[in-house]
């Protein structure tokens, strides 16, 4: 579960020590966000602090499955400032595979570390040759996939069934309908 504390100081303040989202409950929590936004207004200006904490244990993982024609990696969970070093753990270990599709169906949330991290898988793959698409059916995550143009770069596809598709183009199998 994550907690967020934060606060603002005005113009003429110098600390403001409210606290947002639940209270101590004396857990071990970790630290995995945290910053500084100063707003200026036509009045004067305002300056917002955060910091993310994360409760023991993150709920994020990674499966692969290997199928005969293309290997399918599926994080489970936020791909976040805590739960990237996973992600691109298992990113790296399918640098070489020749056929990845990454299904991003079960990722309610990705931050700029999160997409780093799969721009950077798919530089590794692209390096050995591979092919590569993209799953994500999430319209916020589309959203940001297609403002960054990341969608320019690697195929991006709302259904696995399209997106296996796409991936093994005329090698795909054909449909039973």
């Amino acid at each position: 579960m994550a907690r967020f504390w934060g606060g603002c100081v005005a113009p003429g303040q110098t600390k403001c020590d409210e606290k947002l989202g639940s209270g101590n409950d004396g857990s071990s929590d970790r630290l995995v966000a945290s910053g500084i936004h100063r707003y200026l207004f036509g009045f004067g200006s305002c300056t917002i602090w955060f910091h993310q904490v994360e409760d023991d244990m993150s709920d994020f993982e990674v499966e692969t499955e290997e199928h005969e024609s293309y290997t399918a990696l599926r994080p489970h969970g936020d791909i976040d400032a805590y739960s990237v070093g996973q992600f691109r753990e298992a990113l790296s270990g399918l640098a070489e595979v020749p056929r990845l599709l990454i299904d991003l169906s079960e990722v309610p949330f990705m931050d700029s570390a999160g997409l780093g991290a799969l721009i950077g898988g798919i530089r590794r793959n692209r390096d050995h040759d591979g092919e590569i698409v993209v799953v994500c059916d999430k319209p916020a995550l589309t959203r940001l996939l297609h403002t960054t143009g990341f969608d320019r770069i690697v195929p991006v596809t709302e259904t696995l069934e399209s997106g296996v598709a796409t991936l093994l183009g005329d090698d795909a199998p054909e449909s039973s309908d």
